[in-house]
């Protein structure tokens, strides 16, 4: 572990003891109170920065930017499908992360801004980023599209293979998918336990919160079913290479839940799970850590093969 991630570690803990970080705990209602709030202060606009070409389109009802690397060639035949993470609508901090992985492969980055589960179903969230990939399955082919989600759009990134598995009519899936600390709620006592064990060492995300997320799935009034909550009951037959890198950290609860289910399915081979000792959330999303910065560049290396392929 590196002094500056030992460092970044401390102070957040010492943040959250002194209640200047949140992880979304306390009581539903007023979580969502302050969830819509942010929401509507963080409405979606183009970004006006020249640092990439953006254009909006209008997917399933909701905006959806693209991002293309400026003064560069681009591999036009191949994408990336970017999912944010959170649950509010925090579009905004990851654009800088999802240009980055455009600017270095040189490929156009679809950035759907799908609807928060703080303002509607988490079915109709899945639906929104489903029928996004389905649109991009069109226009470069399933196998030359991959698939980046961070936090809960790891979560998301996993429901892409899901939900083309349970399609009455699928279409070809991702030529790779990538997850750093991909959320959801455990199915049994055992992975609760194992969450409870590294909630402990986690700053950032509370217990509460993955309950909270449960929570959700009701509030709404629509039917979820556990697939759309619960890791071990997705259907992940057939799906692409998986890297999934979590720190030691809450989410990391789910990992033996997405390696049994993706055993069970046939997909265990494809599966490469990395936990990284006394790291933080999502910690390989952004080159910071040395830690961060290894494992940002294997991703690199693996997208560069993907595009070359």
């Amino acid at each position: 572990m590196s002094i500056l991630q030992k460092t970044s570690l401390a102070a957040l803990r010492l943040a959250g003891k002194a209640g200047l970080v949140s992880s979304e705990t306390g009581e539903l209602e007023q979580m969502l109170q302050k969830a819509q709030k942010y929401n509507r202060q963080h409405s979606f606009s183009v970004p006006r920065d020249r640092k990439a070409h953006y254009r909006e389109v209008r997917l399933a009802g909701y905006p959806c930017l693209i991002i293309r690397p400026r003064h560069m060639k681009i591999n036009k035949k191949k994408a990336i499908l970017y999912l944010h993470g959170g649950i509010r609508n925090e579009w905004k901090p990851e654009v800088s992360a999802a240009r980055g992985y455009g600017k270095r492969i040189g490929v156009d980055v679809w950035y759907p801004v799908y609807p928060s589960v703080t303002e509607v179903s988490i079915n109709r969230t899945i639906e929104v980023i489903y029928r996004t990939y389905r649109k991009m399955v069109k226009l470069y082919g399933g196998e030359n599209i991959a698939v980046i989600g961070g936090d809960f759009g790891g979560f998301l990134a996993f429901q892409v293979v899901n939900r083309n598995n349970r399609h009455p009519e699928p279409v070809a899936m991702p030529g790779l998918l990538i997850a750093h600390s991909p959320g959801g709620v455990p199915a049994s006592e055992e992975d609760w336990e194992i969450m409870r064990y590294y909630a402990e060492r986690d700053p950032r995300v509370s217990l509460s919160a993955i309950e909270q997320l449960k929570e959700l799935a009701v509030h709404f009034g629509e039917p979820v079913p556990d697939h759309a909550l619960s890791p071990v009951y997705g259907d992940f037959r057939n799906a692409p290479e998986t890297y999934v890198f979590y720190g030691e950290e809450t989410c990391a609860g789910n990992a033996s839940a997405y390696v049994k289910a993706y055993r069970r399915d046939g997909s265990g081979e494809k599966m490469h799970m990395h936990i990284e000792p006394d790291a933080m959330h999502c910690y390989a999303l952004m080159p910071v850590f040395p830690e961060g910065r290894r494992d940002y560049a294997t991703q690199i290396r693996l997208l560069e093969q993907f595009v070359a392929r």
